[in-house]
């Protein structure tokens, strides 16, 4: 069937050495361990976030007697979502209902995050594979008799897009990577105008941040023993993703490109996997990243001739696909070219010749970000500034004064931001809002940085309460981390610069605020050296 947007991609693909997907068995088995591992991911981080918001959030709503939040409520439900996905029961409409109301949940708890973006356009099109479930619930649905009504209801599923071939599945593959690569590009449109990305400091920097880092105090070590090894590792480091950004297309055109694409984003990956706290992105990407380039050839040579066991020589047997299922996907490709065209308009540098077209503008950007469109703007000034001010929170209750589990005292994350409820909808917001705040900004009762640190109060309160009069302790410290004009000693150097404190007489009563500024130097010492403090950890 001739088809224009098929028949052009299939043309350009032709040209390139993206991979190609001849064994359909292998395809088929690839994308259905794919499903159960990115089920698995946002399971992992969705029941996260519902067991936080069981305490973060106030309950505004009562089942025989059982008080509980909304949030909660949504995040059980994607939990549920998720676990069907695992399962692999009722596929299609699985992802279908994930696409359509995981950025929903994502606002509406105030946890939005770049992982939720990526897997968005990667669910789509999975969606549009619709490769026959393996290792699933609607597998085995299948297998039931004939006139069974599940199995008649699962396989009419299915045939809605029809069971696709080598040729469709790889159109699919490289959309996904075409949408991670625009993606990539735009943010790198921000970095070329960051000056710590352009003077070669911002790996550095990041690495040796406590708050992004979690071996930040290894990266210290190194960079104070070798600074100028250092240095030459960011700078080389910040050099070859520059290029991976900006020409990841290009690229595909070369065999040794096409291969420095594969190994510099695995790199990537798992650097941010290892060493950069971003929550639940780096998985997802990780498995993009498998089921796009782990292609039947290179498992072929893999298995025969690394491990030296031959492979069963199996095909699948194609079926018929529906002729309503080529013009789905022809639909779908054209869709697929119109919002790209759409994003590419959106970059820093186009945007400013569609500026009059400002309510229009901002549909736009809300409906591609719905489809996990977004140009992000991350480990710039603004994120790499974030670990320059930050709190720790003390509990005071029966005569025990405790360091919860939020922030450190050096700024380093603690095990209640292993939720993105505390990470990006407490934490990460409250270190956005104070970069350039002056302490009477920060500790005034009626703003949002107050309002933030009460919340954290709460959750802790509730995960831990007291019947009697308990006190706690906010304590905001400071340094100059990124600023790398200064000596090392100079800009890990922290200050207390004010301190909050929130007492109530009990379980009942309300919280009574009260703000001071810095305090004395025997006030420091207490902090850092009083023998009945403890830290919870876990």
């Amino acid at each position: 069937m001739q088809l224009f947007m098929t028949n052009k991609l299939d043309r350009f693909l032709d040209r390139t050495y993206f991979p190609e997907t001849r064994d359909l068995l292998f395809e088929e088995k690839k994308l259905n361990l794919a499903r159960i591992l990115i089920g698995l991911v946002i399971l992992w981080r969705t029941a996260k976030v519902a067991l936080a918001a069981n305490f973060y959030f106030p309950a505004d709503t009562s089942l025989q007697g059982i008080n509980f939040s909304s949030e909660v409520v949504f995040a059980l439900f994607e939990c549920t979502l998720a676990l069907l996905l695992t399962v692999g029961a009722c596929t299609p409409l699985t992802l279908l209902g994930i696409i359509i109301t995981y950025p929903l949940f994502d606002r509406a708890l105030s946890i939005s995050t770049l992982g939720t973006n990526v897997m968005i356009f990667f669910l789509v099109g999975l969606l549009m594979l619709n490769a026959r479930s393996r290792f699933s619930f609607d597998s085995w649905a299948e297998k039931l008799k004939e006139t069974n009504p599940l199995r008649r209801t699962i396989e009419r599923l299915y045939c809605v897009l029809g069971m696709p071939d080598s040729n469709r599945i790889r159109r699919i593959y490289f959309l996904c990577f075409l949408c991670y690569a625009a993606i990539s590009f735009g943010a790198m449109l921000h970095h070329i105008n960051d000056p710590h990305w352009i003077s070669g400091h911002t790996i550095a920097v990041l690495l040796t941040n406590s708050y992004l880092c979690p071996h930040y105090e290894f990266f210290q070590s190194v960079q104070a023993s070798w600074p100028t090894a250092f240095f030459l590792f960011s700078a080389s480091g910040i050099i070859a993703q520059t290029f991976y950004q900006i020409a990841m297309v290009p690229c595909l055109f070369s065999r040794w490109g096409t291969a420095f694409v594969v190994l510099q984003g695995l790199a990537f990956f798992l650097i941010s996997a290892i060493c950069i706290s971003l929550s639940y992105l780096p998985f997802v990407e990780l498995v993009l990243w498998g089921v796009i380039f782990w292609s039947s050839s290179l498992h072929s040579f893999f298995v025969t001739r690394i491990l030296r066991n031959p492979l069963p020589a199996k095909q699948l047997e194609l079926s018929q696909t529906p002729k309503h299922a080529f013009y789905i996907h022809e639909t779908y490709l054209r869709l697929s070219a119109i919002c790209l065209l759409l994003f590419v308009a959106n970059f820093p540098i186009l945007e400013n010749y569609t500026s009059s077209l400002k309510l229009t503008k901002h549909r736009v950007k809300n409906g591609l970000k719905r489809l996990g469109l977004e140009i992000p703007n991350v480990f710039n000034k603004t994120d790499l500034a974030m670990g320059n001010r930050w709190t720790a929170i003390f509990r005071n209750a029966d005569g025990e004064r405790t360091l919860i589990p939020f922030h450190n005292t050096d700024g380093a994350r603690l095990w209640y931001l292993k939720s993105d409820i505390l990470y990006y909808g407490n934490s990460l917001a409250w270190r956005r809002r104070c970069i350039g705040m002056s302490a009477d900004e920060m500790l005034d009762a009626d703003s949002n940085t107050v309002d933030l640190m009460k919340r954290a109060v709460v959750f802790d309160s509730q995960l831990h309460p007291f019947e009697g009069q308990t006190t706690y302790e906010i304590f905001i410290f400071e340094n100059t981390a990124n600023n790398v004009s200064l000596p090392l000693a100079e800009r890990y150097a922290r200050e207390n610069v004010g301190k909050m404190t929130f007492t109530r007489e009990s379980v009942e009563a309300d919280w009574d605020y009260a703000a001071s500024y810095a305090p004395n130097s025997q006030q420091k010492s207490a902090i850092a050296k009083s023998p009945n403090i403890t830290t919870e950890q876990r």
